[in-house]
């Protein structure tokens, strides 16, 4: 069953198992108006998304970021392969795997 968090930005399966961190892909540059939504619609092309999440602040440097985790991590490449540089709205997007800092993205 589909749970939406009340946080605009977030939207997932409301599944909480532990996952492994290797499904989790990191992206940056993305557009102020880029919803969610769309972005689930363009990950969603590439694998089978499991959670999307655009938190209100931003990098370091000012650009808006976000996750998206995968269900598997054939799925998550494909989608960094496919989807790093990729121009989306004018922007070009970055798209990386997440890096583990001994907390959760997510």
């Amino acid at each position: 069953t589909r749970t939406r968090n009340t946080d605009t930005t977030r939207y997932g399966h409301g599944d909480t198992r532990e996952r492994g961190i290797m499904e989790i892909v990191f992206f940056y540059n993305i557009p102020i108006s880029m919803h969610w939504k769309g972005l689930w619609a363009l990950f969603g092309y590439h694998g089978d998304v499991i959670d999307a999440f655009i938190p209100s602040k931003r990098c370091r440097n000012g650009k808006r970021f976000g996750f998206v985790r995968f269900s598997n991590e054939r799925d998550a490449l494909r989608a960094i392969v496919r989807l790093n540089g990729f121009f989306l709205l004018g922007k070009r997007i970055g798209v990386k795997m997440a890096s583990y800092n001994g907390r959760r993205p997510f």
